[in-house]
């Protein structure tokens, strides 16, 4: 690859001759044409290729969460953030009949040096208005007060995704108003933390259910059933059960059937 500097052409992209004209990271870059390329068609090349546009396509509809997680980490492999995206949830990626399958409880938006926070029971209001504490992790004592709390939350069901205005760490709260097609239906929550320079911290898997009053606990709720339950669970008061995380310290998870990878429609 080589840098088009002071051409008389200009920047220019597509062939011309042997050489190929192209724009990179805002700089115009050269690259030599390749000869002959063998492009069989096989069925399992083109299910391959089908699967990537469709993981491509995922990354572009979650483009501002992507952006804000991952574009410094990318720049320092040489990659775009869609590209960077991609890479790193192979493992949550599958293929049904032809569609991509995502577990979205593996999923990853961010990832870099920053420290993290703890995070806390989510808090519905009035169908659609969701808020969440967070706390400095303890294993963590660097961390600067000005670091900015992102909250993302994804509906399969719709393929809607919301990333809340960043919360500074020091405000120990992050709250939003979610679109209200996503009230009642199941939402997947992830946060994660950017420092004044752009890196991003590991992606927090924060739980899922769905977007109700009644289905995720309230503060009062959740003090008490520590208490009564010991064993690691999280009651509501509703009958509906919670599980703590206590490998990370951060994570509430609502209790259910596991749910089967989700194909986006």
């Amino acid at each position: 690859m080589a840098i088009q500097s002071g051409s008389y052409l200009g920047g220019f992209s597509g062939k011309l001759g042997p050489a190929v004209g192209y724009m990179w990271n805002g700089l115009w870059c050269l690259r030599s044409r390749p000869g002959q390329v063998r492009n069989p068609r096989t069925e399992a090349q083109q299910a391959h290729r089908e699967q990537f546009k469709q993981q491509v396509q995922l990354a572009a509809s979650m483009r501002r969460v992507v952006l804000t997680g991952l574009t410094v980490a990318a720049r320092g492999l040489h990659m775009t953030a869609q590209n960077l995206f991609v890479h790193l949830n192979q493992p949550a990626f599958g293929e049904a009949e032809g569609r991509l399958t995502v577990e979205w409880e593996q999923l990853r938006l961010s990832t870099g040096p920053v420290a993290p926070v703890a995070f806390g029971v989510p808090e519905v209001r009035e169908g659609n208005v969701l808020s969440i504490t967070f706390e400095r992790n303890p294993l963590h004592v660097r961390a600067d007060q000005y670091d900015e709390v992102h909250l993302y939350v994804h509906c399969p069901e719709t393929g809607e995704g919301y990333l809340t205005a960043p919360a500074y760490r020091r405000e120990g709260r992050v709250s939003a108003v979610l679109p209200e097609g996503m009230a009642g239906r199941e939402v997947y929550l992830y946060g994660f933390v950017t420092d004044r320079e752009g890196r991003a911290s590991e992606t927090l898997y924060i739980g899922h259910g769905p977007l109700t009053e009644t289905a995720l606990p309230q503060t009062a709720d959740v003090q008490e059933a520590e208490q009564a339950n010991g064993e690691g669970g999280i009651s509501n008061g509703n009958g509906e059960l919670y599980e703590f995380n206590e490998a990370t310290q951060v994570n509430y998870k609502r209790i259910t059937r596991r749910l089967p990878r989700q194909t986006i429609t």
